[in-house]
């Protein structure tokens, strides 16, 4: 009987203070959406590229005769590198310009006869005809043996080389590689939702790792072509060359974009579940709504709203850790 009246007692006394602590309603901040300027940044992992990068390689498969070229020099446009072995084109050559001298020696004598009508018109077009094949066949030896000597196609540095005088190549074998880094280029990957924001001539900032100082440079080329694996198109910026840059380096690339008005709110009212993101909204009766939000930029404390709310939402910035979807409040 005693422990019946001790559990009412309980009751009578604690239950109203339970009541009352459940009821209690949470104190919170909010603030209204404003709108600011964004000044949005675009940062990319980029690769440095030379300007020009050619690899000389030969369409006849012939042996090296001659090498005349060091590793890692600066060659000039023209300049010859490397030379095939030619002895034979030189033998066949020798052996047409002699063909073709005896034939024109011919075709100018019967020029004269037929000129004082001492020999039939169709000897003198069939003596024209025979130094006119002689005189192709001697061109067509000379463009074979231009073939064998393999020159610079324009003024850059060159690489390792990866065969020596004597060794036999066949087309397709890179003797070596001349680059010209006089201007450096930058291959950046960009989303395709910026392919009508970033253009050609914008300003880009490039840091390497390696390298203390920023470097800058500009938009070289953007390619209209969106992968459709990646859903990405390739950005290539150009920057004049530096001796500490070299091709093959990684680099970030940053592009500062077109100011934009955009609604914000304060960084500490987004609330991220796995990848959504989320605000609180206080509603006129004061009731706690849980509110899907798309973000978007990021900058001085506040985070740019794309998508979710309006300009006339009362948005909680204080107090979030202590409400939940639904529940009443008290507000400031």
């Amino acid at each position: 009987m005693k422990k019946i009246n001790l559990f009412y007692i309980f009751i009578f006394l604690f239950f109203p203070l339970f009541l009352f602590s459940q009821s209690q309603e949470v104190l919170v901040n909010f603030t209204k959406p404003k709108i600011k300027k964004i000044s949005s940044k675009l940062q990319l992992p980029g690769t440095i590229r030379s300007n020009e990068k050619v690899n000389i390689t030969t369409t006849i498969s012939e042996k090296i005769d001659r090498i005349l070229f060091e590793e890692g020099i600066k060659v000039k446009k023209g300049q010859v590198l490397v030379t095939l072995n030619k002895a034979e084109e030189d033998a066949i050559l020798k052996q047409f310009e002699a063909e073709l001298n005896e034939a024109e020696v011919n075709y100018n004598r019967a020029l004269k006869l037929s000129e004082n009508g001492n020999i039939s018109q169709s000897i003198l077009e069939n003596r024209l005809t025979q130094k006119e094949k002689l005189s192709g066949k001697v061109e067509e030896i000379k463009a074979k043996i231009n073939e064998l000597i393999l020159s610079a196609p324009f003024n850059g540095i060159i690489g390792i080389r990866n065969y020596s005088e004597g060794s036999f190549i066949k087309p397709g074998d890179i003797i070596t590689t001349i680059y010209d880094n006089s201007i450096l280029k930058i291959e950046a990957f960009v989303p395709e939702a910026y392919i009508n924001k970033v253009k050609v001539g914008d300003k880009v900032n490039i840091s390497v790792k390696s390298v203390a100082n920023n470097l800058r440079g500009k938009v070289y080329v953007v390619d209209p072509f969106i992968d459709i694996e990646t859903r990405s198109f390739k950005l290539l910026s150009i920057m004049d060359n530096n001796s500490e840059i070299k091709p093959g380096m990684m680099a970030k690339v940053t592009i500062n974009l077109e100011k934009k008005d955009s609604i914000v709110v304060p960084e500490s009212s987004i609330i991220p579940v796995d990848n959504e993101t989320f605000v609180y909204v206080v509603n006129e009766q004061n009731i706690i709504e849980k509110r899907k939000v798309y973000s978007g930029i990021r900058s001085n404390g506040n985070v740019e709203i794309i998508k979710g709310i309006s300009l006339n939402d009362r948005v909680v910035y204080e107090g979030v850790n202590k409400i939940k979807d639904g529940v009443k409040v008290l507000t400031k």
